[in-house]
């Protein structure tokens, strides 16, 4: 996993990334070009600001795969 980054560096656009949400702590979530803010799909919150963010792992690999 890497390190966590300033949110300012955070990708835009609508990629799903990591944040953290002090004090409600890391989930996944997304940049939304249509409101500007950022949404924190683990977040009931919508007031809150993530500080930081980092790549989603890869995906668990499917039983065969």
């Amino acid at each position: 996993m890497s390190d966590w980054q300033p949110i300012d560096t955070a990708p835009r656009g609508g990629a799903r990334v990591l944040l953290f949400v002090p004090p409600y702590g890391a989930g996944s979530g997304h940049f939304s070009e249509e409101t500007q803010t950022w949404r924190a799909h683990f977040c009931v919150n919508s007031l809150a600001l993530p500080t930081h963010w980092a790549p989603l792992p890869a995906p668990p690999k499917g039983e065969g795969s």
